[in-house]
């Protein structure tokens, strides 16, 4: 009740916040937080690469209490993760090098805590990633639509289905090939104009 209104990131998850003293704001979702776009043109002065590595990214924190971790043991045994465990010990890495590891990357994969849109989504794309988000993000849907997931491109698996994110990996791949350079500018340049 100390606030007048709120503005809420995850639209799928906003009416625990609602309050009859307090004004709803309208949906503004996260943005990336961990790269700005100042930060990818110092470390990547003549742009992002386009040569990469076929292994997605895959790199969470492991909260033990989410529902994802059962499908997060999955993903170990299936890819070699980046990072695993302790948030706290990857934020200390300085940025320049978090920032190299994610562009020696092609894909990204998401697996949300609760439905909810990651701002890792924008930071893939702002590092050139093409992100692999579940189709249970109902956020996406709002912020970017069908057409425009397809065009840059942001791939859709089934949540929790190993098969359905083995064939999203392997789309990713061949997109992320056949587009190169071009599409890692794509990419970035939407993630720079609208979501940092």
């Amino acid at each position: 009740a100390l606030a007048d209104a709120t503005f809420v990131a995850h639209w799928n998850h906003r009416d625990y916040v609602n309050h009859p003293l307090i004004l709803p704001g309208c949906h503004v979702p996260c943005p990336a937080c961990q790269f700005s776009p100042a930060a990818v043109a110092k470390v990547f002065p003549d742009g992002l690469p386009a040569e990469r590595q076929n292994e997605p990214y895959f790199g969470f924190g492991n909260y033990r209490w989410a529902e994802r971790d059962a499908f997060l043991g999955e993903l170990q045994r299936e890819f070699r993760p980046v990072f695993f465990g302790n948030v706290i010990d990857y934020f200390r890495q300085p940025l320049e090098d978090r920032l190299r590891t994610w562009a020696e990357r092609k894909a990204h994969i998401v697996v949300p805590v609760a439905n909810d849109l990651s701002m890792r989504v924008w930071e893939a794309l702002l590092t050139g990633q093409i992100p692999l988000v579940p189709t249970d993000v109902p956020d996406l849907d709002l912020i970017v639509p069908r057409d425009l997931q397809m065009a840059l491109p942001i791939l859709r698996y089934e949540p929790y289905s190993l098969d359905s994110l083995r064939a999203a990996c392997a789309q990713a791949l061949a997109r992320f090939d056949a587009e190169g350079a071009a599409g890692v500018q794509r990419r970035h340049a939407f993630a720079r104009d609208h979501h940092s």
